[in-house]
């Protein structure tokens, strides 16, 4: 979602508005503040977790997303558009039924959600890692293998970042940061490869009713579609 020129599907009697990350304040309020029309938001994952639409009713999920991960072929990090995990399923139908009964649809079908891992994976095992590896090593950590990350590398990404590194001349055969590597990691942002980051996404919309919202996520047109009750937390 880029912005209004995007919004073609405009119904007569609604309010369309896009809603993602890069969107100024002004407009993520308009997008998510009550209105005396109907209210189709069209999002990104942004209002997954990190804001809260009053009054949704119905969320229509694609199960999909756009994923930071390292695409070998091309040896960056990029977007991926992929199947979300069982438990962000969860959070999105969550979106609905916080405050009042609500519904989610999601367009793929029970066996095919049964399939899906339960959780998705860290991102540090998804992504190329030698900007963190320059970052770390700049600050004085020595023993990435030995650091106590929260979900550790795994051997192989490692070792690429570590090669990385050093085919770039910001370390030497030991490991250790050259003065080129410093460099690197004094700039801001660091200049490392791949530069490619970005928050995963995908697209997402609400449908609004004076007093009440609905969040919709755009559909795939082969898809088979399941339904879940979504009802407000207890209290």
């Amino acid at each position: 979602v880029g912005g209004d020129d995007d919004l073609r599907f405009r119904p007569r009697g609604w309010d369309v508005f896009p809603l993602y990350s890069a969107l100024p304040p002004a407009a993520q309020e308009a997008a998510i503040a009550p209105g005396p029309k109907p209210k189709i938001i069209v999002a990104t994952n942004v209002a997954e977790t990190s804001l809260t639409i009053d009054g949704v009713r119905t969320v229509i999920d694609s199960g999909f997303a756009r994923i930071a991960s390292f695409e070998a072929r091309r040896g960056i990090n990029t977007l991926l558009i992929r199947k979300i995990a069982r438990a962000a399923a969860e959070q999105r139908a969550g979106r609905a039924g916080r405050t009042a009964p609500g519904r989610c649809f999601r367009l793929w079908s029970e066996a095919d959600h049964a399939k899906r891992a339960e959780f998705e994976s860290p991102e540090v095992h998804r992504v190329e890692l030698a900007e963190a590896f320059l970052l770390l090593k700049a600050s004085g950590v020595e023993d990435l293998r030995g650091f106590r990350w929260l979900d550790a590398p795994t051997p192989e990404s490692h070792d690429r970042a570590e090669r990385l590194l050093h085919d770039l001349s910001a370390t030497d055969t030991g490991g250790r940061l050259t003065d080129e590597g410093r460099q690197m990691a004094s700039r801001k942002p660091p200049s490392s490869p791949p530069p490619c980051r970005g928050k995963a996404s995908s697209p997402t919309s609400a449908v609004e009713f004076p007093g009440r919202t609905s969040s919709i996520r755009m559909t795939t047109p082969t898809s088979p579609v399941s339904t879940v009750p979504s009802t407000p937390p207890p209290g």
